[in-house]
């Protein structure tokens, strides 16, 4: 090997070979920059994230039987309108719920919780939405009645996160999708 050679070539291009040198480690600095903000950014979202969830039926502890809207995520959401459903017909309110069940001998004992503009649902925040709760006086004559019914009854609720991602809860047999939403 001629090291005069490669000593003379170090001479001369020495300066240049820093400087390109330099400008790969500056362009490979910018490139992890732009890595990290976007790592950054998705757990910036991921970290806001709501989860909601409907549940039905009869509680555990056999203090309510019906329908909750829980949020179970790590942010809050924006609900739109409930869509409410007696066998897979859509319908206006709980009161055509009580109606078409023929609960309406019982509906001032019914929950009917509504919504019809979007809702902020904070982080561990559960609503129940419709049924029939233990401190009613008519609790143990209609709770297997209330509960029968539910079998008929689903509920969708479109929600989006601050950062504007769409989901759906559902509760019943319906499809999870959000006509009313564009993604």
């Amino acid at each position: 090997m001629n090291w005069h050679r490669i000593k003379d070539l170090t001479r001369q291009y020495g300066d240049t070979s820093i400087a390109v040198g330099a400008l790969l480690v500056a362009v490979a600095g910018i490139w992890l920059s732009i890595v990290e903000f976007h790592a950054a950014r998705e757990h910036s979202r991921l970290s806001v994230m709501p989860a909601m969830t409907l549940s039905g039926g009869s509680w555990p502890d056999d203090s309510f039987v019906g329908i909750a809207l829980t949020n179970e995520g790590l942010g809050p959401a924006w609900v739109e309108p409930l869509e409410l459903f007696i066998d897979h017909e859509r319908v206006e309110s709980w009161d055509d719920v009580d109606s078409l069940l023929g609960l309406t001998d019982i509906s001032p004992y019914l929950i009917h919780y509504d919504f019809r503009a979007d809702v902020a649902w904070q982080v561990g925040l559960e609503e129940k939405l419709y049924g029939l709760q233990s401190k009613s006086p008519v609790f143990d004559q209609y709770r297997s009645r209330v509960a029968d019914a539910l079998d008929r009854v689903a509920v969708r609720v479109c929600f989006r996160s601050f950062y504007g991602e769409y989901g759906v809860a559902a509760f019943g047999d319906l499809e999870l999708d959000c006509p009313s939403v564009e993604p």
